[in-house]
């Protein structure tokens, strides 16, 4: 029996329908696969080594300068505000946005769009399409480099720049300050390591013209592990501004305004900041707060300093597992889009933690309510004082 025009009629529509199924589906398998080796491209890019890709990507323009790099322009002329250290560039001139990975460097300092940096990394690194060098290290597992000893610059004959300094210009309170340089936390020192490209060492110089820096030592250990160094100046004069975490520093050894406890029963509740400065400028805040009930000196709060948004989460982690007692964390970072970011990446960390660790940690966020950190909080507080004739 055949088939009427009706049935083949009939069966050409059902065919075509699933014909436009067929390719639907593999239009969207398509796109999830290129979607897919988007994503893929993206991770590889993002996990290039910053320091690498700018030697790589660079050739001859890239140097090291000690343990920075710097680049050249097409005229050979060194890009003097431009620098790659410690897995971070950073442009002094205020021009460029700063930043962590390749994808960064080439987005924020050569100005290329998002798509276009992640294509050249990969191209640079995963051999595809055309390279714009050849790379002379490819990224590759390797053992942790055993660290030297911390090159931490020697106590001066006295502290007085030090305490005129964080006392009269950023207005930290004097006790603080005497605490802190009784246990060694801070101390002013007249002199600093520079990097000798010939000898292969860091050398030790002595300031010309009465110069000074202060240190910023970490947690009590022996020796200490971290200590980093921060002019006896004023932001404002950019040029004489010193900042750099001493040569062989562990970032997670960071300094922190320890609480004092009068009995025996320890804090419960660390705060966070993004510098020593800050952590100290909130302690003053406590001190000086007369409406304050203190079990302790400074509100029963350890305040720890992070040495920079980037390294929140790892500093905060490494004091919590070293102070189990602590339930309680104040996310007091700067009130800016680097502060907020390392701030939610702080609280994923610690409800990763916590899962870890069987604990659920209490976490706030708290920005100054005055200027971008605490400090020019702390400023602004002390100047609306200052007129209303209150003692700071």
């Amino acid at each position: 029996m055949g088939l009427s025009k009706a049935d083949f009629e009939a069966y050409y529509a059902y065919s075509a329908e699933r014909q436009q199924e067929y390719l639907k589906k593999q239009e969207e398998r398509s796109q999830k696969q290129e979607d897919y080796l988007w994503r893929k491209k993206q991770a590889q890019a993002l996990s290039v080594p910053l320091e690498d890709f700018v030697l790589d990507y660079e050739g001859s323009r890239a140097f090291r300068d000690g343990k920075n790099i710097k680049v050249r322009h097409s005229d050979g002329r060194v890009d003097k505000s431009f620098v790659v250290s410690n897995g971070f560039f950073n442009d002094f001139n205020g021009k460029i946005k700063g930043g962590k990975t390749a994808v960064d460097y080439l987005t924020n300092y050569r100005k290329m769009d998002y798509q276009t940096a992640v294509e050249t990394i990969h191209a640079v690194y995963y051999n595809l399409g055309d390279r714009p060098h050849t790379p002379t290290q490819i990224q590759k597992p390797q053992l942790p480099k055993e660290k030297g000893p911390i090159l931490i610059p020697p106590k001066a004959p006295n502290n007085d720049k030090t305490i005129a300094y964080l006392h009269k210009e950023r207005g930290i309170s004097l006790k603080i300050i005497n605490d802190a340089i009784e246990r060694g936390a801070i101390f002013q020192t007249n002199h600093y390591y520079k990097y000798n490209d010939e000898t292969k060492k860091h050398e030790l110089h002595e300031f010309k013209g009465g110069g000074s820096n202060t240190v910023y030592v970490g947690e009590p250990t022996d020796p200490p592990k971290f200590a980093c160094t921060r002019s006896n100046h004023n932001k404002t004069d950019r040029k004489q501004v010193y900042a750099l975490d001493c040569t062989n520093s562990s970032k997670e050894y960071n300094f922190c305004v320890l609480d004092k406890p009068k009995n025996n029963d320890l804090p419960e509740a660390v705060s966070v900041f993004e510098a020593a400065i800050d952590a100290m400028s909130a302690a003053t805040m406590d001190v000086k707060n007369p409406n304050a009930k203190q079990k302790t000196m400074y509100s029963a709060i350890h305040k720890l300093s992070s040495s920079g948004a980037s390294s929140v989460s790892k500093v905060l982690e490494h004091f919590l597992r070293n102070n189990p007692n602590v339930t309680t964390v104040n996310l007091c970072l700067d009130n800016d889009e680097a502060g907020r970011t390392a701030a939610k990446r702080a609280t994923q960390m610690l409800e990763r933690l916590g899962k870890e660790l069987g604990k659920e940690y209490t976490i706030q966020e708290k920005y100054p309510k005055i200027g971008k950190d605490w400090n020019e909080c702390l400023l602004a507080i002390q100047k609306v004082q200052k007129r209303r004739g209150v003692e700071k």
